[in-house]
């Protein structure tokens, strides 16, 4: 019997946690003995109560595959949900998704620590079932034993994580437990463009700001920065000789119709 945890997350942060588990060829005619139906061997019926999606039983000639699977909106939700599923039996030591979300990329990680030395039936924790075996004429008790030596011997436990931007990663074992560690990055190729556009333009309005405030410091300063420069009147050399008498012009000399007057007398 194959059990394996699945976590998936979506890019944005919410996701699925499926339980698959995998019965080989030995194992369906185990629970079938005596005619009983696969889908009656295993109780399932709580966990739909619960929320949960069954995706029955799939058969092929590598045995059966049931798959449960519920989803959560929030990564802080995952832990919660597999404690649905685990119950009082601690496989599943540890649990952990994370998802930071920004504006140029977002950031996503798993991690899953399974101990495969905790799984037990859980027939003494199940008054239902304890009591469907008492009837039976079994003592609970020894039924749990027995299962438990069964289940150790015969269940393999396993982890996947499923991250955007990155390909499945299944745990690996480490002293005796079953680790899943991973992260992944998605970038935001628009996002990114548009810092790149924006950083561009930054950089030309200070190229553009620099050399106005150098130009503007190479220009004269002054009132008169504008103006073309005003030259001194030059002076003409005059001949002290041709200087007329004071008196004989200016105003004492006779204007011009007092010589007419004079000419006509």
């Amino acid at each position: 019997v194959d059990t394996t945890l699945i976590v998936r997350v979506d890019a944005s942060g919410s996701g699925e946690v499926a339980v698959r588990v995998h019965l080989d060829p030995s194992a369906v005619r185990a629970a079938e003995v005596d005619g009983r139906r696969l889908a009656d061997a295993v109780r399932i019926a709580d966990l739909a109560d619960a929320g949960w999606t069954v995706r029955g039983w799939r058969r092929n000639d590598r045995g059966a595959t049931l798959t449960v699977a519920k989803p959560f909106r929030d990564p802080e939700q995952v832990p919660a949900i597999v404690a649905e599923i685990t119950g009082t039996v601690p496989v599943v030591r540890a649990v952990e998704v994370t998802h930071r979300a920004g504006g140029l990329r977002d950031a996503y990680g798993v991690r899953i620590d399974l101990d495969p030395g905790a799984m037990r039936s859980g027939l003494a924790e199940d008054p239902a079932l304890a009591a469907r075996v008492r009837a039976a004429g079994v003592d609970p008790a020894a039924a749990a034993a027995a299962l438990d030596r069964a289940i150790a011997s015969s269940v393999r436990v396993g982890a996947v994580a499923d991250l955007p931007g990155a390909a499945p990663v299944r745990g690996t074992p480490s002293d005796g437990r079953i680790v899943v560690d991973t992260a992944s990055t998605v970038w935001h190729p628009v996002h990114v463009l548009f810092a790149i556009i924006g950083v561009a333009l930054l950089i030309a309005s200070i190229v553009v700001v620099f050399a106005s405030v150098r130009a503007h410091r190479r220009r004269p300063r002054g009132r008169h920065s504008q103006r073309a420069p005003r030259h001194a009147p030059q002076q003409r050399d005059e001949d002290p000789t041709l200087r007329l008498p004071k008196g004989s012009h200016g105003a004492h000399a006779p204007s011009r119709r007092h010589r007419r007057h004079a000419s006509d007398d």
